[in-house]
This record gives C-alpha cells, sequence and structure tokens, in this order.
C-alpha cells in the first residue's frame, strides 16, 4: 500500500455519515440475500439494530485509532467473540 497517509483527517460529522451509511449498505445486503430471516424477527428493530451495530463498531474503531489502541480493540472484539460463541454452544446443550 504504497503513499497511503498516515493519518487521514475527517470531520467527526463525516465519520458519523459514513459510518450510518455503511451500517444501511448491511442492512440492504441482509435484506437482500437473506429475505427470510425478517419473517422470524420485527424486520423495523433487526435493521435498526444491525444498523446502528455496524455504526457503533465503526465510531468505536475511529475513537481507538485516534487513541493509539487499535490493537487493544481488536484483542477485546476478538476475546468477547470467542466467549459469545462458547455461551451459545452451552446454550444449545
Amino acid at each position: 500500500m504504497a503513499n497511503v497517509p498516515a493519518t487521514v483527517d475527517f470531520s467527526e460529522a463525516l465519520v458519523r455519515q459514513i459510518a450510518m451509511d455503511v451500517g444501511k449498505q448491511v442492512v440492504d445486503h441482509i435484506e437482500g440475500q437473506y429475505p427470510r430471516m425478517f419473517e422470524h424477527v420485527s424486520q423495523a428493530s433487526a435493521s435498526l439494530s444491525i444498523r446502528n451495530t455496524a455504526y457503533n463498531a465503526i465510531m468505536e474503531a475511529v475513537k481507538a485509532a485516534n487513541n493509539g489502541e487499535v490493537e487493544q480493540m481488536l484483542k477485546r472484539h476478538d476475546e468477547h467473540r470467542r466467549t459469545l460463541r462458547k455461551l451459545r454452544k452451552v446454550a444449545r446443550g
């Protein structure tokens, strides 16, 4: 990745717009690729949850990057995902 600047200075408002747009793209993708999912849950509620999860993850990543804490954030997320997988496995029996 030659000639990539070390940092890019976006305004917070622009980052929020980008994060929200990505969240909406994720929802659109899921609605298009997995339409039957919404037969089992409230489409409005699920869409809002998915969109906001993507938005929050992006905003957290930006904050971590600005604070030089990306590696710690990624480690925390990995540990959290492993814990959730284990809990789901136990819950399924």
